[in-house]
């Protein structure tokens, strides 16, 4: 399900011009299980992972595969060696040239609810920050679980300094999403009121 989910992203995604290069596959359960449980979901993923190497668009992006952590990956450090799962060894060159990149740029970071893209994107700017970037994560998501990620306290929905990344400045936010709808709201209708008295 999830494969056919980002599929259909990738399209409305290309549709709109987005480019997308990377796709993160979370969680994938190695060999070394001795549950039943836990190898009823690497046959599952095989079969995924298979798919996605052979027809599927998605094949066409550059693949990283994260291992299944049996706990949460919470604060600056657990985040540190997600990072260095996600974004090194394996799969290093893949992300070199985005992470070697000096020029600004946003990073987005999407999916389906539950794939990891809160720990995804916290490991991703806490390796940017590492690497000597100055970088500003920002979560949209009305779940607010950046916050919880980070082990930083973002409820005032203000820009906050993130402690304990060596290299760069790292800030994250949680936008209060229904203070931005209303002030989008605000905004755009008093825009459509000026111009209907030009």
């Amino acid at each position: 399900l999830a494969v056919a989910e980002c599929a259909r992203l990738l399209s409305a995604l290309a549709d709109q011009g987005v480019p997308v290069s990377h796709l993160i596959v979370n969680q994938v359960v190695d060999g070394a299980s001795s549950t039943a449980y836990l190898d009823r979901i690497r046959a599952e993923q095989g079969r995924e992972l298979k798919r996605l190497d052979g027809s599927s668009p998605l094949g066409e992006l550059s693949l990283s595969r994260l291992p299944f952590f049996d706990l949460e990956m919470r604060g600056v450090f657990p985040l540190q060696y997600v990072a260095s799962q996600a974004f090194r060894g394996t799969n290093a060159d893949a992300w070199e040239d985005l992470l070697a990149d000096q020029k600004d740029r946003f990073v987005l970071v999407g999916g389906k609810g539950g794939v990891g893209k809160t720990t995804t994107s916290a490991s991703l700017a806490v390796q940017f920050a590492t690497d000597g970037h100055s970088t500003l994560l920002v979560s949209t998501d009305p779940a607010h679980s950046l916050g919880d990620a980070l082990e930083t306290d973002l409820s005032s929905g203000e820009v906050v300094r993130v402690e304990g990344v060596a290299g760069a400045s790292l800030y994250a936010c949680e936008v209060k999403v229904d203070d931005a709808v209303a002030e989008f709201k605000r905004l755009v209708g008093g825009v459509s009121s000026d111009e209907g008295g030009a």
